[in-house]
């Protein structure tokens, strides 16, 4: 009985999986990742602005904010890049 329910929920699983558009799984992926990109890059940044500030590690807190901006960037960036190559997602 439990093994006859456990494979009509996996069929009920593959079934709706078998629906789903995957443009739009991977936009709402990207959406998503991006989001969550752009709050790690906003942390890195202003981590790097307290370092310049607070403690005085000039380079170190230039890498940070260069790489906060570039970790806020990451996915327009791809998308660009994807472009120039004939790629869409």
């Amino acid at each position: 009985m439990t093994k006859q329910i456990m494979n009509t929920n996996t069929l009920t699983a593959l079934i709706i999986l078998a629906q789903a558009d995957v443009n739009s799984a991977i936009t709402s992926f990207t959406t998503f990742l991006g989001r969550i990109l752009m709050l790690v890059g906003i942390v890195i940044v202003a981590w790097g602005g307290w370092q310049v500030a607070r403690r005085g590690e000039h380079a170190d807190g230039l890498i940070a904010i260069v790489g906060g901006f570039i970790i806020a960037m990451a996915i327009p960036i791809i998308k660009f890049f994807a472009s120039l190559a004939g790629l869409s997602f």
